[in-house]
């Protein structure tokens, strides 16, 4: 399969995004995104990525959000596993 430059392809199954998904992830991104997400502390809930070294409770700062919605988090443990909520990845913030 040859993939064309501006065609919506997620990166785990190639499924064309429907535009609806498009703004769904933008708009996640964006709430995410905001100054006052940035920089605060998360705890480690799980991941789908079955060789992560994160273990239920470890902490992280937010680091930034794509425009996919991965949440890029540098973890106090030196990893720095992007969170992809819409692939099953969960955290939560330190109050």
């Amino acid at each position: 399969m040859e993939l064309q430059f501006g065609q919506n392809f997620d990166y785990i199954g190639l499924k064309k995004l429907t535009d609806e998904e498009i703004q769904e992830l933008e708009r996640q991104a964006e709430l995410l995104d905001e100054k006052e997400y940035i920089g605060k502390c998360v705890k480690f809930l799980r991941s789908s990525d079955p060789y992560t070294k994160l273990v239920y409770g470890d902490e992280g700062i937010v680091e930034s959000v794509d425009a996919l919605g991965t949440v890029h988090i540098k973890w106090d443990n030196g990893s720095t596993l992007g969170m992809i909520t819409e692939e099953g990845d969960r955290f939560q913030f330190v109050k």
